[in-house]
């Protein structure tokens, strides 16, 4: 089962649910500017969404895995599909949905 839960750490999901986890990272003024770009907010509103998030630097420490996304939209598929494809080796299901 995959769940994409951007508050799994904060409510210790991570803990009983799941056998691994992935985190998907980038640069802090990255993920700001992503959410203006994706949701239209001032810089104010994006800093103030993040402020009331765990840090993804904390999601990544706390993460078992971890896909670097600061680079180009394909550079992030590129590494989530090796992932999915780790997964498959180790016959586990994986899939991927962008």
């Amino acid at each position: 089962v995959v769940l994409d839960a951007p508050l799994l750490f904060e409510t210790r999901l991570d803990r009983t649910l799941c056998s691994s986890t992935v985190c998907v990272w980038c640069r802090e003024d990255q993920q700001l500017a992503r959410m203006q770009g994706r949701d239209g907010c001032t810089a104010a509103h994006a800093k103030a969404r993040v402020s009331a998030q765990m840090p993804l630097d904390e999601k990544r420490k706390r993460a078992t895995l971890i896909i670097d996304s600061s680079g180009t939209r394909e550079e992030t598929l590129a590494r989530a599909l090796d992932l999915a494809n780790e997964y498959k080796r180790k016959g586990i299901r994986a899939w991927l949905w962008s």
